[in-house]
C-alpha cells in the first residue's frame, strides 16, 4: 500500500524502491546517493502529509511532525523534522 500511494503522489520510481529498502545496483547506488538521500526525504514527508490529510494522525498522532505536538504545559516540542 506504501508504495502505491507514494507512486500515486508522483515519488520517482527508484526512490520509493529505497524507500521500501529493495537493493539498486551496485553502479547506480554509488553514482546517485546524494540525490536519493535528499529524494527519500522528501517523499517520506509527502507521505506524512497524505496520511495527515486523509485523517490518520486522529489514529496515529506519532505523525505529526513533534513541533506541532504541544505539552502539557503549554510549550511546543521542537524538532528538525520527520526523520
Amino acid at each position: 500500500m506504501f508504495r502505491t500511494i507514494v507512486a500515486d503522489l508522483g515519488v520517482d520510481t527508484m526512490i520509493g524502491e529505497r524507500l521500501l529498502n529493495h537493493a539498486l545496483p551496485v553502479l547506480l547506488r554509488k553514482y546517485v546517493k546524494s540525490t536519493l538521500d535528499k529524494g527519500m526525504s522528501q517523499a517520506l514527508d509527502q507521505y506524512h502529509q497524505y496520511l495527515i490529510y486523509r485523517g490518520f494522525s486522529s489514529v496515529a498522532p506519532e505523525i505529526l511532525p513533534r513541533s506541532s505536538v504541544e505539552v502539557g504545559n503549554g510549550q511546543t516540542l521542537t524538532a528538525s523534522g520527520w526523520l
